[in-house]
């Protein structure tokens, strides 16, 4: 597992329980690590981050700069960092307060982002994703559920896709053009002063 937190310090600690198998090498501004132990990493918070492989489960937080993953072989759990991609999670995603864009491949298990300052792209979802708040464009695809919540409207294209249901809360005053498509052919619409069902075979 890898523990990834920003602090105020310049320096960078680490701690892993594999040490005597952590070769490290720093040179031009750039610190590699590659452990096969768990690894517990304090670095300041303007610190660019590259993450090839870990064969276990990612938590990283109060980072400010870039973030780019490869693959996790378990879950990634993102808080309070800056601008996201990964190519696949094989575990669950859980991602909070991102102070720029999210994008993610793919993702094995389940998601539930909350508070994207920028866009929010998650390619396949092959579970559940519950998404609350992005500030931007949002393009989701899941197997399973959607839930959607939106407390404002400010970006130029939303597309969620899920093979289960799904179910979207936007603010009463928005304005906007949708186009609702269902397998089941059915749609509910909640309005401030109705409740509309639309047959989409119709």
């Amino acid at each position: 597992n890898l523990q990834l937190k920003g602090w105020d310090h310049a320096d960078i600690l680490i701690k892993t329980s594999a040490a005597s198998d952590m070769p490290t090498n720093a040179q031009e501004g750039i610190l590699r690590i590659e452990t096969k132990g768990n690894c517990l990493i304090r670095a300041p918070h303007d610190t660019i981050v590259r993450i090839g492989t870990v064969r276990g489960n990612v938590r990283i937080k109060l980072i400010d700069s870039t973030v780019h993953i490869g693959r996790i072989q378990g879950s990634l759990a993102l808080r309070n960092v800056g601008s996201t991609q990964a190519t696949i999670i094989q575990g669950d995603l859980l991602a909070r307060q991102i102070v720029g864009d999210l994008h993610i491949d793919q993702v094995i298990g389940n998601a539930v982002v909350r508070d994207v300052e920028g866009e929010c792209t998650i390619d396949q979802i092959h579970g559940n994703i519950e998404l609350r708040d992005a500030e931007e464009d949002i393009n989701v695809n899941a197997s399973g559920n959607a839930r959607i919540r939106l407390c404002m409207m400010i970006g130029s294209e939303y597309q969620i896709k899920a093979g289960g249901n799904i179910i979207c809360k936007i603010p009463e005053d928005a304005s906007l053009q949708a186009e609702l498509t269902s397998g089941e052919k059915y749609i509910a619409l909640r309005l401030p002063e109705e409740k509309k069902v639309i047959d989409s075979s119709s």
